[in-house]
């Protein structure tokens, strides 16, 4: 199986990418019901990187010809980078997509911190998912 992902930020998952493309396919009244907004980042995070042990796509293939920099998913700041990434390992293809969003320049929740120390990332690697995990 191949995800689609893009690359964008999320005003409730900070950003949606590989990682949180297992949330996007859960049915929308099932979706509502995850605990998000102001001060569940981290729950949210961890709960987004626990859903990719339930079903692990082969390969993702991450738009990022057009992207939102800030708000998303649906309106904020668009730049056009007019890049697709393309990576077996969930990971490696998320903080690609997080270095690339703060090259352009992004809010803060993601300009600040390392991409190592977003919740959904650091969650990934210590429940073993993508390279990375094995390199801690």
């Amino acid at each position: 199986m191949i995800a689609l992902p893009v690359i964008k930020t999320h005003w409730t998952a900070t950003f949606t990418m590989g990682l949180k493309s297992q949330i996007s396919i859960t049915a929308d009244t099932d979706r509502r019901q995850l605990p998000h907004g102001l001060h569940m980042d981290a729950l949210f995070g961890n709960m987004i990187a626990e859903s990719n042990l339930i079903y692990k796509p082969d390969f993702y293939i991450s738009d990022a010809t057009k992207c939102f920099v800030t708000g998303g998913p649906d309106l904020g700041t668009l730049r056009e980078p007019g890049i697709v990434l393309a990576s077996s390992d969930v990971v490696a293809n998320d903080v690609t997509g997080l270095a690339l969003l703060k090259t352009l320049g992004t809010g803060p929740k993601i300009q600040d911190h390392s991409v190592w120390s977003q919740p959904q990332i650091k969650r990934a690697v210590e429940l073993g998912l993508g390279y990375a995990a094995g390199k801690k």
